[in-house]
């Protein structure tokens, strides 16, 4: 049975032992799948998703602004001819020159009325916000600053966010944008002023055939009298003699941009920029920006400072926020400088979304680590079970009981422990009838010791007897009360009771009674109290 007790002791032991065995499989099982996920690059897979989607945005937007740009320029080539061929048809009939055309308004207005249409329908068909021509003449050349007024067109798309657009004249004679159905800008002005327009004296310089070299992406300038910001598509108008009449092209505003080039994407927050490559810094005044088709998008403002990360993104430093993304050069025109293609995402929305990987894999591995616990748990339940359950029936003596378990070993040892135990129990079953004969005697004897003890404790010896009467009278006076409390038949817990003291006051008193008196039990001193009160009732009656 021994044997029994200390296998049922071993019983948590066991069970502790199997499952922590269990458990660091399934912890080893783990740490292979963490490093699997590491080495293939699954942990870091959300920097890896946001930088390859920004470089696939970045593909997209880069496709779209070249391909816009050079639709522009083609667009804008083919404006150039159809202008320059009806302004040298004008001048060819009218026998005059283009110097003959300043100060002469009546000639001016004919040659704006041969080209409104022409311009008008070009706006039209063409993705941009405005469309103009400027003329090298001026109606009055006696002005102060003539030598920087143009005459000429500027029409403007108004309301292109809507489907009901509208056109309005921004430049040009108001008397005949009303007869072709245009009303005048609310900052309408006659002639160009030339000192304002971006970059003119660049693309007057340049002015080369064929137009497809001499053509010229200007910069970002706010339109005269207004706060919108805008570039130009500037084309020079150049006859077959060379001579140049001036030039034409297309407006593409910020608000045009914002609409026209909002990207398809997934990534919430996307801000694009379009602007000149500054070497390590972007300045928003000198670009264009859009953001998220259907959606909005934080405006990044001020300068942006950008310099490589660990991610493999750019970080994007401003005044206000931080972004992170890609960024790639352009050469949008010949005679422009490289523009630099700029995409980002906010870094705060970078942040996030790593976090919510890194969350989202932790939560996969707390899963598969409570996944792994419970089948510990059932497996080493199951595993142990039948064996408890058979150590509990043998410790019971249940041995008819014992379950299988299906361990040899286990079922082996379970037999040879019963066998044993059959045996151990067949010896004692000897052994008590061998015994059972001597605690027999044992108790006769043991009874016929009492028989004496108490006969010879009947007796009462007269030497402490004597004793006994001789001393009686040196009790305390509370002594005295409980030695009469013992006459009267009383014990210690009653006397306790009458007299108002402890149980173990009693006891005290108890043995300096027994200590005075010579006697050592209460039997003995009661015997010898009946046989004093004996003596002096005989005393009284003689």
């Amino acid at each position: 049975m021994r044997i029994l007790q200390d296998i049922g002791r071993s019983k948590k032991t066991l069970h502790a032992k199997l499952f922590i065995y269990m458990l660091i499989l399934t912890a080893l099982l783990l740490l292979a799948i963490f490093a699997g996920l590491f080495s293939v690059g699954t942990l870091d897979n959300t920097q890896k998703e946001i930088h390859d989607t920004l470089d696939l945005q970045m593909e997209f937007l880069c496709q779209d602004i070249e391909d816009y740009f050079l639709t522009l320029a083609v667009t804008g080539v083919q404006l150039s001819e159809d202008v320059t061929e009806l302004i040298e048809d004008y001048l060819e009939n009218q026998h005059i020159t283009l110097n003959d055309l300043n100060n002469s308004e009546a000639d001016i207005n004919a040659v704006q009325e041969a080209l409104f249409e022409p311009l008008k329908q070009k706006l039209l068909q063409t993705d941009c916000s405005g469309a103009f021509i400027m003329l090298d003449a001026t109606v009055n050349s006696k002005i102060e600053g003539a030598q920087h007024s143009k005459s000429g067109l500027y029409l403007q798309i108004s309301g292109f966010e809507f489907p009901d657009t509208s056109i309005l004249l921004f430049r040009g004679n108001s008397q005949i944008s009303k007869h072709h159905g245009v009303m005048p800008h609310r900052k309408w002005r006659l002639e160009f002023d030339a000192a304002l327009f971006p970059n003119y004296d660049e693309v007057i310089s340049g002015a080369k055939l064929p137009l497809e070299s001499s053509y010229k992406i200007t910069d970002l300038f706010i339109l005269p009298g207004t706060s919108e910001e805008a570039l130009l598509v500037a084309v020079p108008l150049i006859g077959e003699n060379g001579m140049v009449y001036g030039i034409c092209g297309f407006e593409i505003s910020q608000s045009y941009f914002k609409i026209e080039h909002a990207q398809p994407t997934k990534l919430s927050h996307l801000a694009c920029i379009m602007a000149k490559d500054e070497g390590g810094k972007i300045d928003l005044s000198k670009g264009l920006n859009c953001g998220v088709s259907g959606g909005y998008y934080l405006e990044p403002t001020g300068e942006l400072l950008y310099n490589n990360s660990e991610s493999g993104l750019l970080t994007f430093e401003g005044d206000q926020l931080s972004y992170v993304g890609v960024i790639k050069k352009v050469k949008l025109c010949q005679q422009s400088d490289d523009f630099l293609l700029a995409i980002m995402i906010p870094r705060s929305d970078y942040a996030s979304e790593v976090t919510d990987n890194i969350v989202q894999i932790a939560i996969f591995i707390a899963l598969l680590l409570f996944f792994g616990i419970i089948c510990c748990l059932y497996f080493t339940h199951k595993f142990l079970s039948p064996i408890l359950s058979g150590l509990k029936s043998m410790k019971g003596g249940n041995f008819n009981d014992i379950e299988k378990t299906n361990v040899p070993e286990i079922d082996d040892l379970f037999d040879f422990l019963a066998k044993k135990d059959r045996e151990h129990e067949a010896e004692l079953r000897q052994l008590e009838d061998k015994n059972r004969d001597v605690e027999n005697e044992y108790a006769k004897a043991q009874t016929k010791i009492a028989q004496l003890a108490d006969k010879k404790s009947d007796q009462i010896d007269m030497d402490i007897y004597k004793m006994f009467l001789k001393n009686l009278h040196t009790l305390t006076p509370r002594e005295r009360e409980i030695f009469d409390y013992y006459l009267q038949g009383k014990n210690a817990k009653e006397i306790h009771a009458h007299i108002g003291v402890s149980e173990n006051t009693v006891k005290f008193h108890n043995k300096n009674i027994y200590s005075k008196l010579g006697v050592s039990s209460r039997k003995q001193l009661l015997q010898y109290a009946k046989l004093m009160s004996k003596q002096e009732d005989e005393t009284l009656k003689d």
